[in-house]
């Protein structure tokens, strides 16, 4: 299958509304921002939208947050179509995103907002199957984290992992600068307050040095 890449603009009429059908299906709902909000993050030079297209359909997207001053980006949204999957598309447009990440800062680490392998009662949330998919990418985890995704709109969201990928990988984060990371996060893509004490719950039991390890 023949694929290619392109940024989605407000004016990207067909790519965005395939890129919304395929958020809306593929996306657990309580993970999901409304469309409104995914258009206001459309027009914030922060975000990069972008579509996988083969015979003229979008397969896949993903959605990355470059906040600014700070040396993480996250891959907040990517999804594959029902359709299209099994067919390596999903690792394509990771790497596709990865890339484009490190041409825009190569500084940055590529982090990742993930659920907990297991049973969610959600038909449509394959836990188990995306979890092996970042696995098998290399992607790590921020140990012993339980990060509690702040968005509440269709009820509460699972039980989350919070992922690095970078070549060569991250083994160790200082707890001052994760703290960073999801103050930069609950702020600035949710909305939240910088002192959320959701924050203090996530950190107030790992020490100061953090280790960063492989999917088991």
């Amino acid at each position: 299958m023949s694929l290619s890449f392109s940024a989605v603009q407000a004016h990207n009429v067909d790519d965005l509304a395939g890129l919304i059908s395929i958020y809306q299906e593929a996306i657990e709902q309580s993970e999901q921002k409304s469309p409104s909000e995914i258009m206001a993050m459309l027009g914030d030079k922060r975000y990069a939208f972008a579509v996988c297209k083969s015979d003229g359909l979008v397969r896949g997207f993903t959605i990355s947050y470059f906040p600014e001053s700070s040396n993480f980006w996250l891959l907040e949204y990517m999804a594959v179509d029902s359709h299209a999957r099994g067919k390596g598309i999903g690792e394509s447009i990771f790497l596709h995103a990865y890339q484009y990440g490190m041409q825009r800062d190569p500084a940055r680490m590529c982090v990742l907002e993930v659920d907990k392998p297991g049973d969610t009662g959600s038909p449509n949330n394959d836990t188990r199957g995306r979890f092996r998919f970042y696995k098998r990418l290399g992607c790590r985890a921020v140990e012993k984290l339980n990060y509690i995704l702040p968005l509440d709109t269709h009820g509460a969201p699972p039980p989350m992992l919070l992922l690095t990928y970078r070549k060569p990988p991250l083994d160790a984060l200082d707890k001052r600068q994760l703290r960073q990371w999801l103050t930069t996060i609950y702020q600035s893509v949710y909305g939240q307050s910088s002192d959320d004490p959701r924050i203090d719950v996530m950190m107030s039991h790992l020490p100061d040095t953090i280790p960063v390890v492989d999917l088991e």
